[in-house]
């Protein structure tokens, strides 16, 4: 009776959406707020009346997913963020995003945050960073950039534009190292740190680790299951992916 005249009440409700909207508005712009610890036990109360996934849950990936497809227009019209940094920004929001909600929604709420806020970040970026990033990271021989890269790309379907952008490059660099008159007598060696770097990735950083690696489709709120706890999958063996290490022998013939 109480949860179904009181709780649920529109104005309750509206309060109750409003409340989140504020605090994570003010967390996310500006630092913790002093009183996060209620919040948490807002949470708590919510779930006690098992409104939780409908009420909190939906409403926290409504405004994750707002706030990061306007944060992600915005770095783009600003016009001075390179994509390597807009990539920085992308993992640096998915830490903060994870430990916020590990901190006042349930367990099983924070991988739907998290990938949320990936998705939103990266959903029609995709092509733009692809392309200026992979030579960016190429040319800061950031292996651990890159890995972080193609991890990302591949949790929300990204890896087709990715491995397109790649080959591109790839090819592009080795014929630009062939024609290079100027450093003819360097040539064999140019060719083999980079070909060794390329090779490198293809084995450590481009790699499969889940057939299922998709969680949604990229610019919708990814919601959990709350009622349950989520068991971890089982890890399999990361193997390079295919289309990389092919892609990688092609475009290097292609170079030449």
């Amino acid at each position: 009776m109480f949860a179904t005249t009181v709780i649920k009440s529109a104005r309750v409700t509206q309060a109750v959406r409003d409340g989140l909207g504020d605090w994570l508005e003010y967390e996310r712009t500006k630092k913790q707020h002093d009183l996060r610890s209620y919040i948490s036990q807002l949470v708590r109360h919510i779930r006690a009346h098992n409104f939780y996934a409908d009420l909190i849950e939906l409403t926290y990936l409504d405004l994750t997913q707002s706030f990061y497809t306007k944060e992600s227009s915005d770095l783009v019209a600003r016009g001075d963020v390179p994509a390597d940094e807009f990539l920085n920004k992308v993992d640096q929001r998915i830490e903060e995003e994870e430990e916020r909600a590990r901190a006042v929604l349930v367990e099983s709420s924070v991988d739907a945050v998290r990938d949320t806020t990936r998705s939103a970040l990266l959903t029609d970026r995709l092509p733009w960073l692809a392309k200026d990033a992979i030579k960016l990271l190429f040319e800061k021989r950031d292996h651990d950039g890159l890995k972080r890269m193609y991890d990302n790309f591949a949790k929300v379907g990204g890896l087709k534009v990715l491995h397109a952008a790649f080959k591109t490059y790839v090819q592009q660099k080795v014929k630009e190292i062939v024609t290079d008159t100027e450093h003819d007598d360097d040539m064999v060696d140019r060719l083999l740190e980079f070909k060794a770097f390329a090779d490198g990735l293809v084995a450590h950083a481009f790699v499969e680790k889940d057939s299922n690696a998709v969680p949604s489709a990229p610019g919708q709120p990814i919601a959990s299951t709350s009622s349950a706890p989520v068991s971890a999958p089982a890890t399999a063996p990361a193997a390079p992916n295919r289309d990389f290490a092919y892609g990688l022998i092609d475009a290097f013939q292609a170079g030449f």
